[in-house]
Parts: structure tokens; sequence; C-alpha cells
């Protein structure tokens, strides 16, 4: 999920979604926390979204550098 919460910057913010209009993210006032896509400054904010396949895991494993089977368990969800 892609955020655009800043002025100058198109993408500042980016969550993953958890079903029922909930999504895990980064906040710097509260660390890493859950919230609704049904709060209004979310919902006005929100870009889009891209649903992360199992070939895009992998690829992203090879190439990033990051753990494939953290990767997996996000792209099968």
């Amino acid at each position: 999920m892609f955020f655009h919460t800043r002025k100058r910057v198109y993408v500042s913010h980016v969550g993953i979604y958890l079903g029922d209009n909930l999504f895990a993210h980064a906040s710097s006032r509260y660390g890493v926390t859950v919230s609704s896509l049904e709060s209004d400054y979310y919902n006005k904010r929100l870009i889009g979204v891209k649903r992360l396949q199992q070939v895009d895991a992998a690829r992203y494993a090879l190439e990033g550098g990051a753990k494939l089977g953290a990767v997996q368990a996000i792209a099968t969800e």
C-alpha cells in the first residue's frame, strides 16, 4: 500500500494490508502499528496498492537480499 503523506514527496509512506480494512505500518509517533483504512487521514492519502506475488517475493529475495521466508509469508496471505 502506498500513501502520499507529505507535500514534496509523492510516495512517502507504505503499509502492508492485513484484511478487514486494516494495515500495518511504521508510525513516527507510535512505532509499528495497525491502522484502519476507514480513517479519513489514510483513506484520503491512499495512492494505490500492489499484491505481492510469489514470483515477486522470490525476485526480491534474490535481488534485494530479503529473507525469503518472511516475504513468502506475506505473499501467500
